[in-house]
C-alpha cells in the first residue's frame, strides 16, 4: 500500500485497518479475554441454575412509559431472553455488567398487565465474576427458582467467531 493510506484504527500513514498490526494483535487480546470470560460466566450461571426459564425475584425502581411517572417494582418475574452475544469482556467489567442483557417479563404492579425490561446480569452472578459496581451492591434481582436452559448459541464459545465479532465491533 502506497502512503496515501491512512489507518483508521491507529491513525498511521501507509496502511488501512485490515491491516493495521495493533488492530489485529488488540482484536486477539480481547477476543481472548472475551472467551475465558464467558467460560467462566457460563459455568457460573449453570451453578447458580440462571438462564432461559429462571424466575427472578425483581425488586427495582423503573420508569414507566405509559403511566411517565417511576414506579416500584417488586414481584417475581421470568427470565425470557439472554443476549449472549452482547458480552464481551469490555462489558461484562463495565459499571452495571452490560446493562440490557436479560430479559424479564413480570406483571406491571398498577396495571396488572404482562411488562417487560431488559438489566443487567444478577448481581450474584456478577459479583462471583469479579465486577464491583453499585448494581452488585444492591440485591434488585435474585434468582429463586432455577433452570437447567442457558440457551446459549452454539458458537459462543468459539474463538474464531469471537474474533470475528471482536473485529466488528472495533471498528
Amino acid at each position: 500500500m502506497g502512503k496515501k493510506y491512512k489507518c483508521s484504527y491507529c491513525k498511521e500513514k501507509g496502511h488501512n485497518i485490515r491491516r493495521c498490526p495493533e488492530h489485529h494483535n488488540s482484536t486477539v487480546v480481547s477476543a481472548n479475554k472475551t472467551l475465558r470470560m464467558r467460560t467462566q460466566l457460563k459455568e457460573i450461571c449453570i451453578k447458580q441454575g440462571f438462564g432461559i426459564g429462571c424466575i427472578v425475584l425483581v425488586d427495582m425502581r423503573l420508569w414507566d412509559n405509559t403511566m411517565h411517572e417511576y414506579i416500584n417494582v417488586n414481584t417475581v418475574g421470568i427470565v425470557e431472553d439472554i443476549f449472549w452475544k452482547h458480552l464481551f469482556w469490555k462489558h461484562l467489567l463495565g459499571d452495571r455488567g452490560m446493562n440490557g442483557a436479560v430479559k424479564i417479563s413480570f406483571t406491571h404492579p398498577k396495571t396488572n398487565i404482562r411488562a417487560y425490561i431488559t438489566t443487567a446480569l444478577p448481581p450474584t452472578i456478577q459479583a462471583e465474576l469479579g465486577i464491583e459496581s453499585s448494581f452488585v451492591r444492591r440485591a434488585i434481582l435474585e434468582i429463586v427458582g432455577k433452570t437447567e436452559h442457558l440457551g446459549i448459541p452454539e458458537d459462543f464459545l468459539d474463538l474464531e467467531k469471537i474474533k470475528e465479532e471482536e473485529s466488528a465491533r472495533l471498528k
